[in-house]
């Protein structure tokens, strides 16, 4: 089954398509909902390759919703999932999201580069790389954050390098498998139940999930899930809870008051959410509200 997918997906995609997946040069590859074609490389960035038909385009991203368990529909228009066979990132959307079926495929990084290379390279100032050496040394919290192709997954990747090279377990949760560490006690999490649950978390982010509802999503008693999340993520599911939608109230943050962000996103006030802020970052919510 998983082959004949592949197979249909290489036809779908078209001898063009499947060249760029398979040169390390090109990064990323886009439809967008007008028809045009870009592919974005390491050498020469952002290249114009021509058009696509909008039905083709759709016929693709019906195959990936289908081997990814989803269904491309008017209520579901946003399609996010990894390619088989390559694992390359996918995200697909059809009408009424966009004009037309529109999709963008993220490659794996090449690159892999150590804090020094950012040095080497003029990318950041020996301070700077400096200064993640020690958090990673004092086992601080690094949030990493930025625009789509800004360079995070290869920073991340260049802090797991540093990480390495002290004798810690690491335990990486990631949906789309990108980060590439060295250490030898290193466990990427992949129970399916759980990364069910995280992904039933984060598309109902709106509203605050019981312990109930969500241990019915993963087909768990209460206690076994509670059990199990713990032991794929290594962190307690409560602390996971504050630590998301903590995450997802950044960009709320920026534009609204610290007591409208955290009846938002569910803190019984704005102590509580300044609170769990600061324990959880190192620096209070007033800090992001004057970004913006």
């Amino acid at each position: 089954m998983k082959s004949n997918l592949l197979d249909l997906l290489e036809i779908s995609f078209g001898p063009k398509i499947m060249e760029y997946m398979k040169n390390d040069d090109v990064i990323e590859i886009m439809r967008n909902d007008d028809g045009t074609l870009f592919i974005d490389t390491l050498s020469q960035g952002m290249i114009f390759k021509g058009y696509m038909e909008a039905e083709k385009a759709l016929n693709i991203i019906y195959l990936v919703a289908n081997h990814s368990g989803q269904e491309a529909t008017i209520e579901n228009s946003i399609i996010s999932a990894e390619l088989p066979g390559s694992g390359f990132r996918f995200e697909g959307s059809i009408p009424p999201t966009t004009a037309t079926a529109a999709f963008n495929i993220r490659k794996y990084s090449i690159l892999e580069l150590t804090l020094d290379d950012y040095v080497k390279d003029n990318i950041m100032t020996k301070t700077q790389a400096e200064i993640i050496k020690q958090a990673v040394a004092e086992r601080k919290n690094i949030l990493v954050v930025g625009g789509t192709g800004s360079g995070k997954t290869t920073l991340c990747n260049a802090i797991l390098s540093e990480i390495s090279k002290y004798d810690q377990r690491i335990i990486i949760i990631q949906d789309t498998n990108e980060l590439k560490c060295s250490c030898e006690a290193e466990n990427h999490f992949e129970d399916d139940r759980i990364y069910k649950a995280i992904k039933f978390i984060e598309k109902h982010q709106e509203r605050i999930i019981s312990l109930a509802e969500i241990a019915k999503v993963c087909f768990l008693s209460e206690s076994r899930f509670l059990h199990l999340f713990k032991e794929k993520t290594g962190i307690q599911y409560r602390r996971y809870q504050l630590w998301n939608k903590l995450i997802k109230s950044l960009p709320y943050l920026k534009n609204h008051s610290i007591t409208e962000t955290a009846h938002r996103f569910g803190f019984a006030d704005s102590s509580h959410y300044s609170r769990t802020f600061k324990e959880t970052f190192g620096f209070t919510p007033k800090f992001i509200s004057n970004l913006g």
